[in-house]
């Protein structure tokens, strides 16, 4: 069985890798619009089931979230799940205080880190014979997927939690089995049949282990795909199982191309993420330098364009000298600092050989703070696994 990987900002007690803390900032940003996405309607499971009916007399299908789910209703399952996370198995990882407070909102992500909690999703049970309701149950979806930055899996971990019940629901069950998706590959389904416990209880919980393809892990190897869940309810009493929903999650990728590193790792693809300088820290002329420079217009701001990750060391030199030539004279103490660094698509050379942009700014600034502070960024590209072309954020606080 595949040992369990711990994300690097879970929380978990044991983590494989940890991110530097304060040199960027990991905040999670709203990612896409859950998508609830059941195979079959309820009126095609209907058709079905006459066909296949062999003497039951119930039948069981998702009819979508309710809408029911007001905002104090959320308020208490914000703290319902952050309760649950106490009495979760030991083997499932405590959800991450911000799953909780993105209630249905979709999907949220860090770099390694995404949740979705959708609240109001039911399934009905119905009589064969009648057609009439005889049974529902409310419950939320949660679905956290983790990875880190030295793993070539991706874990979905899926917790259903009872809302609500009403007439004939007792010894319902749910389980779910992962799917390949694109070069994401299954290595391990462990979400058998699972009784989903009482009104405001600890849940039924199931664990995907997922994985690069085979490419993933030859050099300069890289896989994508969305992690994928399909699960479904079952019952004794039931003629056959429920429709099955599809969970899908935000897209990931797996590589084997961080320069300087022979190990596999795994990234949520969708989140660019951010090296932070401040004006206060150990670096200021730095900081001060990259905020002047992307007021003059230059990409890499929160809320402009981003930086693009160059591994090319011949063009990265080719962006050193046409930004600080040698020729340049260097005050004593000083050295001369560019902006977009050397290391980006952007930089002095690539930008205007690429892109036609003719458009840098250089300084002379601290030769020590320009030392210590791009040994920062070399950190915060192997941290949060940024490869070539890989787009990021400069964000400079005060």
């Amino acid at each position: 069985m595949v040992a369990i990987v711990t994300p690097t900002e879970a929380g978990a007690k044991t983590a494989i890798t940890t991110v530097t803390a304060g040199t960027a900032s990991d905040s999670p940003e709203k990612g896409q619009t859950r998508k609830i996405k059941p195979q079959k309607n309820c009126d095609e499971q209907k058709k079905e089931i006459k066909v296949t009916n062999k003497g039951g007399q119930l039948w069981a299908c998702y009819q979508g979230p309710t809408g029911k789910a007001t905002e104090e209703d959320r308020s208490k399952i914000r703290g319902w799940i952050q309760e649950k996370n106490a009495a979760r198995p030991a083997t499932i990882l405590p959800l991450p205080v911000w799953c909780a407070e993105h209630v249905d909102d979709g999907y949220w992500q860090n770099r390694f880190e995404q949740c979705s909690t959708t609240t109001g999703m039911s399934v009905y049970i119905i009589d064969v014979n009648t057609h009439s309701a005889v049974g529902y149950i409310f419950f939320t979806e949660v679905n956290y997927v983790y990875t880190n930055k030295n793993s070539s899996h991706v874990i979905f971990q899926q917790s259903i939690f009872v809302e609500e019940t009403w007439g004939l629901t007792a010894g319902t069950l749910v389980q779910g089995v992962g799917l390949p998706e694109e070069e994401i590959e299954v290595v391990s389904n462990l979400y058998p049949p699972t009784p989903l416990g009482p009104i405001g209880g600890d849940g039924a919980h199931g664990e995907i282990f997922l994985g690069g393809s085979a490419a993933t892990t030859m050099p300069q190897g890289e896989g994508r795909g969305f992690p994928t869940i399909n699960y479904w309810f079952t019952n004794p009493r039931w003629v056959g199982p429920s429709n099955t929903l599809t969970a899908e999650a935000l897209p990931v990728r797996c590589d084997n191309s961080l320069p300087g590193s022979s190990t596999p790792g795994c990234v949520n693809e969708g989140y660019d993420p951010r090296m932070e300088y401040s004006l206060t820290g150990p670096w200021p002329e730095l900081a001060q330098h990259i905020k002047d420079a992307q007021n003059d217009g230059l990409p890499g701001a929160l809320d402009y364009e981003p930086l693009h990750r160059l591994v090319n060391e011949t063009y990265q030199e080719n962006n050193r000298r046409r930004a600080c030539p040698d020729t340049l004279p260097r005050p004593t103490g000083k050295s001369c600092d560019e902006y977009p660094m050397a290391s980006t698509h952007e930089g002095a050379w690539t930008y205007l050989e690429w892109y036609k942009v003719d458009h840098f700014s250089r300084r002379m600034i601290d030769a020590t703070q320009n030392s210590l502070g791009g040994s920062a960024l070399g950190a915060f590209y192997n941290n949060y696994r940024v490869i070539d072309d890989d787009p990021f954020y400069m964000n400079i606080t005060p």
